[in-house]
C-alpha cells in the first residue's frame, strides 16, 4: 500500500497592497514504513518549536536552508535555535498560489488565486474607522489554513493536504520586505513568527558612479527611435518579421535613488512617501537656491530603500559648464516614542546622463562586449543556433525575464546596463516595460509553426502539445513529441508613457528531452603526489631532485584511469616547451593557463625498473629557488604539468599531475645580532639618543680635525665605531645554520629612510630625505610652498667601499652641493634634538655567500652630521646716547668656535684659513627686538654695520656695528638681536647674536 504526503513552501508576498505566493516542494511516493518515520521526525521538530516559541512570539530572524533542511530561529532575546525538519514530502507536483490584497477606501479585497491566475476564493475585509490603513503586520494565518487578520477570520482558506504536511509561510509587507512567518504543519495550530523591526537610525546613500570624485546618481534621457512591429501570433509564419524605424523620441522619467536604510530591518510600516522629501543646493563649489524635488513612489527590498522622484527640467548644474554640481539629500520623517524624528541621508551630486543606443542583451553575459546583443530580426535568430533550451515535461517553464537585460550607451559611449534582468523588474523606474511573444515560423517541410508547441504566460515560455496543428492555450498537455522543436520569441522594450517600441530582440529556443550539453573539454583526473624532503637556507646543496618512480605513475594515474601503461602512452601526450623540459599550469581546470615564471624544472625522463622502460616525471628546484619560496613564508612549494588527449569530436582531454614539496622540516629563519657591548662597538663613539651623552642608539660625524695637511673634507668610515674595524654578527645558531658562520658572512651598510624624513636648510626651505635604491645615496629634495616636492633634489652623502674592509659600503662621503650645504648647516653642533642636526639612518645588512638574508637584530642606528662652525655671543654691549653713536666692534660681541667647541681667537687663528670662512653678513633691516624687527618697534634708532673682508676676518676683525639714537631717551637696557650669516668652506649659516644696548647715558 503506498500513502500520499506534501510539503508546502508557502510564500506571502506583496502586490499592489499585499500578496502571497504559496510554492509546493516536489512530492514523492515512497514505502509506507519510511514515510511514517519521516513524518514522526516532523512532528518531533514541530512540537519542539511549538513549545520554544507558542502560538505567537516576535523574533528577529528566520532562516530555512533547503539544502540541510534546518529552520533556524533567532528569539528577540538569546541565540539562535535550529529545527531540524525532517524530509516528508511525495512526488504529486507543484502547485503555486497568490494572495493579493487591494484596498479601495475601507474595504480590502483579498484574491486567492491559483498558478493558472483562476481565483478561488474573494472575501472582503471592511476596514474599522481606526486604523484607516490595512496593516500587514496583522495579517496571520490560523487553523486550518485561515487566514487571520488581526485575529480574526479574513474568509480566505489556504488550501489543504489530506494527511500531515508542512508549511512555512514567509509574509511581507506592500513594498517587499518580510514582516513575519507562519509555520504550520498538518492540522496543528500554526506558529506565528513576527520579526521586529528597529526604528530607522540613518540613510547611506548608493552611488551609481562617481562624478568628478563625488558620489553622484544618474538623471537620465533616454533617445530613441520608435519601432514599429507587425502583430503576430504563434501559428503563422512570421519568419521576416523585423521592427521598422520611426521618428526620434526622447524619454526623461523619474530620478531613482538607493540608499541603505541603517539598520537594515527599519521598520518599512514608518515610511511614508509624503513624508520624505529631497533637499537640493548647487554646490562647488558653491550654495544656491533650493529646488522642489518631488518624491514620486518608493520601495524597500532586503535593507535598501528606492526611491523615485521628480525633477525640474533645467535644474541639473554640470561642473565643466557651471562651475557648481547640483547635490540632493533625501530626508524621511518617522515617529518614535520621542515624538517625530527626521532623517538626512548624506548628500550626492546629481548629473543629467544622455542614453541611446538602446539594446536589448543576454543577462547572463554582463554588459562590456556587443556581442551578448541579442538578433534584431526573425530571420537571424532563425537562421542561428538556438540560444536556450527548455526541457519538454517543465511543467512550470522557464521564465524568459531570467535571460534578457537591456543595455545602452551613455554621451560618453560607454556602454551601461540598465537591469541586472528584467525579472528585477528595475527597468520600470526608467518608464519602460518588457514585452513577450511568441512568433511563428515555419521549418523545412513542416506544416505546423515551430513555435506552436509552447506558450507563454507573461515572461513564462511552456513547452506543450499543439491541437490540430495550432497553439494551445498556456497549460495545455506535455508530450515528447516537441522535443526538437524550436520556438521563438520576441522581446520587446516598451516606452510607457508613449506606448513606443524602444528596443527588440529575438531568441530562439530548443525543446530538448534532457538538458543538452555541447561537447567541452574536460578534466578527467588530477594526480597529487607528495614530497616531504627536509628544507634549510644554506649554500647547499646547489639543487633538490624530486623524481616519480614507475610505481607511482602507475598507481596515481594509470590505475586510477584504469587504463593500461600502453593505453595511456598511446593516447595521452605531455605538454612541453621543450622536450624533456614540460610546460607548468596555473590551475587544473580546463581553463588552465601557462605560468609566467616557471618553478624548477618539470621534465620526462624514463624508469626501466622491472625490465620495462616508463615514462615518469622528475622535478628539479634549486637552491635558489628553494629560498625564495620558503623564505617568503611558504610552507610547501607546487607545480602542476599535465597530459593531453586530443579527441575526434575535437575536445580535449587533460589529465593534471600537480607536484607538492612540503618539507616534514623547514628552517628559514636565520638570525643572529649586533650587540650593545664594549666586544662589538667602540663605546666612546657612539652617543644616547638625541644627546651629547654615551649611550649605543647613533655616531656623530664631522669633518677632519684641522692639521697641517688636511683640506678639511667630510668623510667618514663607518667601520671606525666597530671594535677592530669589524662588524661582529653574534647569536648565530651555527649548527642549524653551517652556511651562516662568521667566515661565511658578507656585510653592507645601506642608508635607509630616517626616522625624520622633512628636514630645514639654512636657507629657509623645507626639504625631504629620500634614499636610493640601492641604499647608497642620501637625497634632499626641495619643497614648494605647500609641502609638495619640487624637481629640485640632490644628494647629501654618498656611500662608497674602501679596500679590505670588514663590510661593503663602508665609507661615508658628504656632498659639496647647494642643497647638501643647506641641511647641514641648519643648526649648530650642539643642537641634538628633533629636527634640528641632519640626522641620517644606516642599516648593516648581512649574507651568506650565497645571497641568503640573515636576519640581524639591533642593525640600525643613527649618524648625526655635525655642522662644522658655529657662532657664540660673547659679552660685548653698545651705550645709548653717545656722541657720533655707540660703536661695537663685533669681535667683542661674538667668537667662532669649530665643532669641538675650539675657539678661533686668539689661540687658533689659522682656523678661518681651514675652515674657508669667507663672509660675515648683517642684514640691519633684519635687527630684532622683543621678537619683532627693531625699525617696526623703533623706527627712531639705526643700526649700522661696516662690513669686513676675507683677509680682515682671517686677522679676527669682524667689522664694526654703531647704535645711533636721536630721539627719545631709554630708561632701561634694551637687547636688540643681530642676524649675523656666515658663509664659509660647506655653506651658510645664520644665528641670531644679541647684544645689550644699555640705557641712556645719565638717566
Amino acid at each position: 500500500m503506498r500513502q500520499t504526503t506534501k510539503f508546502y513552501a508557502v510564500l506571502l508576498c506583496a502586490a499592489l497592497g499585499f500578496s502571497t505566493s504559496i510554492q509546493s516542494c516536489k512530492d514523492y511516493d515512497d514505502d509506507i514504513d519510511s514515510l511514517n518515520k519521516r513524518i514522526d521526525a516532523v512532528n518531533k521538530s514541530l512540537e519542539d518549536l511549538k513549545k520554544d516559541f507558542g502560538a505567537l512570539a516576535f523574533v528577529k530572524d528566520v532562516k530555512w536552508d533547503e539544502s540541510t533542511r534546518t529552520l533556524t530561529i533567532t528569539p528577540a532575546t538569546g541565540n539562535p535555535v535550529t529545527y531540524t525538519i525532517a524530509d516528508a514530502d511525495t512526488k504529486d507536483g507543484n502547485t503555486q498560489y497568490t494572495l493579493e490584497t487591494k484596498a479601495e477606501g475601507k474595504t480590502v479585497t483579498i484574491t486567492l488565486k491559483n498558478d493558472k491566475g483562476e481565483v478561488i476564493s474573494a472575501p472582503t475585509i471592511t476596514m474599522p474607522d481606526t486604523p484607516a490603513e490595512f496593516d500587514g503586520t496583522k495579517l496571520t494565518i490560523g487553523e486550518k489554513g485561515a487566514i487571520l487578520y488581526d485575529g480574526e477570520p479574513t474568509g480566505a482558506t489556504l488550501p489543504q493536504v489530506t494527511i500531515p504536511g508542512m508549511t512555512i509561510t514567509e509574509i511581507k509587507d506592500a513594498a517587499g520586505t518580510v514582516i513575519g512567518y507562519t509555520i504550520k504543519y498538518g492540522d496543528n495550530e500554526p506558529v506565528n513568527l513576527k520579526l521586529i523591526s528597529e526604528k530607522l537610525q540613518g540613510l547611506v546613500f548608493i552611488p551609481d558612479f562617481y562624478y568628478q570624485g563625488i558620489e553622484a546618481m544618474a538623471a537620465n534621457t533616454f533617445y530613441y527611435k520608435a519601432l514599429t512591429l507587425p502583430t503576430v501570433n504563434a501559428n503563422d509564419d512570421f519568419s521576416t518579421d523585423k521592427a521598422t524605424e520611426g521618428k526620434t523620441f526622447s524619454l526623461t522619467p523619474n530620478l531613482v535613488a538607493n540608499y541603505h536604510l541603517n539598520p537594515s530591518n527599519a521598520a518599512v510600516s514608518d515610511l511614508k512617501k509624503e513624508n520624505m522629501f529631497f533637499i537640493a543646493e548647487d554646490k562647488a563649489y558653491t550654495k544656491a537656491g533650493a529646488h522642489n524635488v518631488e518624491v514620486t513612489d518608493f520601495k524597500v527590498n532586503k535593507g535598501v530603500l528606492t526611491v523615485q522622484a521628480g525633477l525640474n527640467k533645467g535644474m541639473l548644474k554640470d561642473i565643466e559648464k557651471d562651475g557648481e554640481v547640483t547635490v540632493l539629500a533625501l530626508q524621511v520623517g518617522t515617529k518614535n516614542a520621542e515624538g517625530d524624528t527626521l532623517i538626512t541621508s548624506d548628500y550626492a551630486a546629481v548629473k543629467a546622463r544622455e542614453v541611446k543606443n538602446i539594446v536589448l542583451a543576454d543577462a547572463a553575459k554582463g554588459y562590456q562586449a556587443t556581442e551578448v546583443h541579442f538578433v534584431t530580426t526573425a530571420a537571424e535568430a532563425i537562421a542561428n543556433d538556438p540560444q536556450f533550451t527548455i526541457l519538454w515535461d517543465n511543467a512550470k517553464g522557464i521564465d524568459v525575464a531570467e535571460l534578457v537585460a537591456t543595455h545602452a550607451d551613455d554621451a560618453d559611449s560607454k556602454h551601461i546596463s540598465l537591469d541586472e534582468k528584467a525579472s528585477t523588474d528595475k527597468i520600470k523606474a526608467y518608464g519602460f516595460k518588457y514585452k513577450y511573444e511568441l512568433i511563428g515560423y515555419l521549418a523545412g517541410d513542416n506544416k505546423t509553426s515551430q513555435s506552436a508547441h509552447a506558450a507563454m504566460n507573461g515572461s513564462i515560455l511552456r513547452a506543450q502539445t499543439t491541437q490540430n496543428g495550432l497553439q494551445q492555450a498556456f497549460g495545455a498537455e506535455q508530450n515528447r513529441s516537441t522535443i526538437g522543436r524550436m520556438p521563438l520569441v520576441r522581446i520587446s522594450l516598451i516606452d510607457t508613457a508613449a506606448n513606443n517600441v524602444v528596443a527588440v530582440a529575438y531568441i530562439k529556443f530548443k525543446i530538448t528531452d534532457k538538458e543538452e550539453v555541447a561537447p567541452v573539454d574536460e578534466v578527467l583526473h588530477v594526480a597529487n603526489f607528495t614530497f616531504n624532503d627536509k628544507y634549510t637556507v644554506g649554500c647547499t646543496p646547489a639543487s633538490y631532485n624530486f623524481p616519480l618512480n614507475w610505481a607511482k605513475v602507475e598507481e596515481g594515474i594509470y590505475t586510477a584511469l584504469n587504463m593500461s601503461k600502453e593505453e595511456f602512452e598511446g593516447e595521452f601526450k605531455l605538454e612541453f616547451y621543450t622536450d624533456p623540459n614540460l610546460e607548468q599550469f596555473t590551475n587544473t581546470t580546463i581553463n588552465a593557463q601557462k605560468v609566467t615564471t616557471r618553478l624548477g624544472i618539470a621534465s620526462r625522463k624514463q624508469d626501466n625498473t622491472g625490465g620495462e622502460m616508463t615514462d615518469v616525471l622528475a622535478w628539479e628546484v634549486s637552491q635558489a629557488e628553494a629560498y625564495n619560496i620558503f623564505s617568503a613564508g611558504a610552507t610547501e612549494a607546487k607545480i602542476i604539468v599535465r597530459f593531453v588527449r586530443e579527441n575526434a569530436n575535437n575536445t580535449k582531454h587533460y589529465v593534471y599531475v600537480t607536484l607538492t614539496w612540503k618539507p616534514a622540516e623547514l628552517n628559514v629563519e636565520p638570525t643572529g645580532a649586533i650587540l650593545d657591548d664594549a666586544n662589538t662597538k667602540f663605546t666612546s663613539a657612539w652617543f644616547a639618543e638625541d644627546k651629547g651623552t654615551p649611550g649605543f642608539y647613533e655616531v656623530h660625524f664631522n669633518v677632519e680635525v684641522p692639521k697641517t695637511d688636511a683640506t678639511c673634507k667630510f668623510e667618514k668610515n663607518i667601520l671606525d665605531v666597530f671594535v677592530g674595524q669589524k662588524v661582529l654578527i653574534s647569536d648565530v645558531d651555527k649548527t642549524t645554520y653551517p652556511s651562516f658562520t662568521a667566515d661565511k658572512l658578507v656585510k653592507e651598510f645601506v642608508f635607509v629612510t630616517p626616522d625624520e624624513t622633512i628636514v630645514s636648510g639654512s636657507d629657509d626651505n623645507s626639504y625631504k630625505l629620500s634614499v636610493s635604491t640601492d641604499g647608497l645615496t642620501l637625497n634632499a629634495t626641495l619643497l614648494d610652498q605647500n609641502g609638495k616636492e619640487t624637481a629640485t633634489k640632490d644628494a647629501v652623502a654618498v656611500l662608497s667601499t674602501t679596500t679590505d674592509a670588514d663590510a661593503t659600503n663602508n665609507f661615508v662621503t658628504y656632498q659639496d652641493n647647494d642643497i647638501a650645504k643647506a641641511v647641514l648647516n641648519y643648526a649648530g653642533h650642539l643642537a641634538l634634538g628633533k629636527n634640528e642636526t641632519l640626522t641620517a639612518k644606516v642599516q648593516v645588512n648581512v649574507v651568506n655567500g650565497c645571497d641568503q638574508k640573515l636576519d640581524v637584530a639591533n642593525n640600525t642606528f643613527d649618524v648625526k652630521f655635525l655642522r662644522p662652525i658655529s657662532i657664540e655671543a660673547t659679552d660685548g654691549s653698545l651705550e645709548d646716547a653717545k656722541d657720533n653713536g655707540s660703536d661695537l666692534a663685533l669681535k667683542d660681541a661674538m667668537q667662532f668656535v669649530d665643532w669641538r667647541g675650539f675657539e678661533f681667537v686668539p689661540d687658533n687663528m689659522n682656523y678661518f684659513e681651514y675652515y674657508g670662512v669667507e663672509t660675515i653678513a648683517i642684514n640691519v633691516d633684519d635687527i630684532m627686538l622683543g621678537g619683532k624687527k627693531l625699525k617696526d618697534v623703533y623706527p627712531a634708532a639705526r643700526v649700522d654695520y661696516s662690513e669686513t673682508t676675507t683677509d680682515k676676518i682671517a686677522s679676527g676683525d669682524f667689522g664694526t656695528i654703531t647704535w645711533h639714537n636721536n630721539s627719545t631717551a631709554l630708561s632701561a637696557d634694551i637687547t636688540i638681536e643681530l642676524p649675523v650669516e656666515v658663509t664659509y668652506k660647506w655653506g651658510t649659516f645664520k644665528v641670531p647674536v644679541p647684544v645689550v644696548v644699555k640705557k641712556t647715558i645719565g638717566q
